[in-house]
């Protein structure tokens, strides 16, 4: 029987500075000792503007990482996928290593901090993986009903990177009768984005 693809995400702490990729060397090096399993450097891919991924993969097998930096919205994380035992055995480590915080966290930060810090919805978003956390669609609800302009903003474009089709309802619902244009138009591409992924999906 083929095994189950994985696929993780977590959200880091720390900037993804020169120091951050010598210490994600070394740190591949103890996990390809310890796991056998051996991520080497691939490439650096230009994503847009300030924004990079790297690409790691195993020597002779199928685990990836992919570390991504987006320096408009100040957030780093990575991405661990391949079966789900080889990504079982590295994911506990990479994340506590490379200071992710968990996603409990990241949804305790978003509840109480998001009115004067909205992009901790978008990390909240992307440490939540790609299947619908009850909590997190909780949130996002929330934030995308909020008398705030800029906290709508973040919650359109955090709903948009989760592609939960529990979320096009208030999306559409957004793209009817926000109040202001800006938010009408995300709403309107990030349910475009729901949609297609959908579709994808059949």
């Amino acid at each position: 029987m083929a095994s189950q693809t994985a696929r993780r995400y977590h959200v880091l702490t720390d900037d993804l500075d020169d120091a951050f990729f010598i210490s994600l060397e070394d740190l591949l090096g103890e996990i390809a000792t310890t796991t056998g399993i051996d991520l080497r450097f691939v490439e650096s891919r230009d994503l847009g503007i300030d924004q990079e991924a790297h690409l790691y993969r195993q020597e002779d097998g199928p685990v990836r990482l992919t570390v991504t930096e987006d320096g408009n919205l100040g957030i780093g994380y990575f991405m661990i996928e391949g079966p789900n035992e080889g990504v079982s055995k590295i994911d506990h480590t990479l994340a506590t290593r490379l200071a992710a915080r968990p996603l409990a966290e990241w949804q305790e930060l978003a509840e109480q901090a998001k009115d004067h810090e909205p992009v901790l919805l978008i990390k909240m978003a992307i440490a939540s993986g790609e299947d619908a956390d009850p909590r997190t669609l909780r949130i996002l609800a929330d934030a995308l009903d909020s008398p705030s302009t800029s906290v709508r903003l973040k919650a359109v474009e955090a709903a948009s990177l989760t592609q939960w089709q529990e979320l096009a309802t208030p999306l559409a619902k957004m793209y009817e009768q926000d109040d202001d244009p800006g938010v009408r138009d995300l709403a309107g591409t990030a349910l475009q984005l729901l949609l297609a992924a959908r579709s994808g999906r059949r």
